[in-house]
């Protein structure tokens, strides 16, 4: 009976030993998978921080790439692209007939990036009415533009159309060339040069005339603006004749009196001197005359106390005066002024 009491207490001892150990191979995976979770733990923080951290640091590198950008296309706005400087023209003479001078310029055509804005419509400006001229430009590249012209001498007229090419920002210049004998190849050659001034355009001829295929006398050369010109003559008619002598006229004249008088005035040359009757009435003694028209042109002497003598070279009007029974002009003396 003892011996079988020792068997089985042996046997309990075995197996409460037995069980310990299982219990230990048990709580290993446990204490293992602590382990990694504390080892993984750090690298998750790290991984936190860098996911957090990331954003902003692509903004620092946006925001320097963005600065170093701004900073590059300031150096090339400030520097890039040169700016060619305005061209003085004021060694040239350029005059009629100075066709080195201009050649000179023509030798030197080169394209320009930022060349100053020639298109648009250019009236000559300074000059009478009758002296007009337009010119339209077009289709501006940086090579030049295209143009085309007409140009007034009272009743003559002239046209020109063509390309000038830029040697500076603000002038270019075109050729004009024409045969000078039909049975050879000769040539001649005229130049315009065109440039842009604080004022507006300034344009340059070589001649004048035929030379450009003009009529007689007609000219390219003066100042343009863009819009209203202002015309030396605008006011010529009131600046001359009070509403009193103008008035006096239209009844001397009756139909006669806008082209025989008002238009030769308005259009043409008048030239003005003071005078003086014997009995020492103040008066104006008047030449008026349209030079590309032959016949529309008159004198007329008009005294300070509303007498009127007026002769105009168009027969159908003749002699005309509001002084009963005058067939003449009045003794008089011009004074010079």
């Amino acid at each position: 009976m003892k011996k079988q009491t020792y068997i089985v207490l042996g046997l309990f001892a075995l197996l409460s030993v037995s069980a310990c150990g299982n219990t230990q191979e048990i709580g290993e995976p446990d204490a293992l998978i602590q382990e990694v979770h504390e080892t993984a733990e750090p690298d998750t923080a790290v991984q936190e921080v860098q996911e957090t951290a990331e954003p902003d640091r692509l903004v620092q590198e946006v925001e320097e790439t963005a600065e170093s950008d701004t900073a590059v296309q300031e150096i090339q706005e400030t520097v890039e692209p040169e700016e060619m400087p305005r061209f003085d023209l004021s060694s040239y003479g350029l005059q009629y007939g100075q066709q080195e001078e201009f050649r000179r310029l023509y030798e030197q055509i080169r394209p320009v990036e930022q060349a100053e804005m020639f298109e648009g419509t250019w009236n000559r400006t300074g000059v009478a009415s009758t002296l007009g001229a337009e010119i339209a430009i077009t289709e501006q590249t940086e090579e030049g533009f295209a143009f085309e012209g007409d140009f007034y001498y009272f009743s003559h007229s002239g046209w020109i159309e063509g390309t000038a090419y830029f040697i500076a920002s603000n002038v270019a210049i075109f050729e004009y060339t024409q045969d000078i004998f039909e049975e050879t190849e000769d040539t001649a050659s005229e130049y315009l040069v065109f440039e842009r001034t604080q004022e507006g355009m300034q344009v340059y001829a070589s001649a004048s005339s035929a030379d450009l295929g003009f009529g007689m006398n007609v000219s390219a050369d003066g100042s343009y603006v863009q819009g209203e010109p202002q015309y030396t003559n605008a006011t010529v008619l009131e600046d001359n004749f009070t509403v009193d002598v103008q008035e006096a006229m239209q009844g001397l004249l009756g139909d006669d009196y806008e082209d025989c008088f008002k238009t030769v005035v308005e259009f043409g040359v008048i030239i003005s001197t003071p005078a003086a009757l014997e009995d020492g009435t103040k008066a104006t003694f008047y030449e008026a005359f349209i030079p590309t028209m032959g016949g529309y042109a008159f004198e007329m002497l008009s005294c300070e106390n509303g007498d009127i003598y007026f002769s105009s070279e168009v027969e159908s009007v003749g002699w005309r005066t509001n002084v009963p029974g005058a067939t003449d002009y009045p003794p008089y003396i011009l004074m010079e002024e």
